[in-house]
């Protein structure tokens, strides 16, 4: 699932209360620019229709996705034995972003 704010806790939160949740939620944990939206979501379903929806996948765009729109965007996956969502980057991780 992709939701603008979807890496807010509140989100995560309430689907960690419902049996039916989505297995992965993407979004910022802030409020962006339309624009931003528009060039993650790009970015998000091409990389999704060419690797598969998956960890390694949701992982390596959303590198890409801090790296070209912004930092605050992060993914949550629903972990079953701990029956919570896991923050990716975790906490206190971010990408180091540089200039070439």
């Amino acid at each position: 699932m992709s939701a603008c704010c979807g890496a807010a806790s509140g989100l995560g939160h309430a689907f960690g209360r419902v049996s039916k949740r989505p297995n992965i939620i993407i979004g910022s944990t802030d409020k962006r620019y339309a624009a931003d939206y528009v060039a993650v979501w790009a970015l998000l379903y091409r990389g999704f229709k060419r690797s598969g929806i998956n960890r390694d996948s949701a992982q390596e765009l959303l590198g890409n996705i801090c790296a070209v729109v912004h930092r605050n965007f992060r993914y949550l996956r629903w972990d079953d034995d701990g029956g919570r969502y896991r923050h990716f980057p975790g906490t206190g991780m971010q990408y180091q972003v540089s200039e070439v």
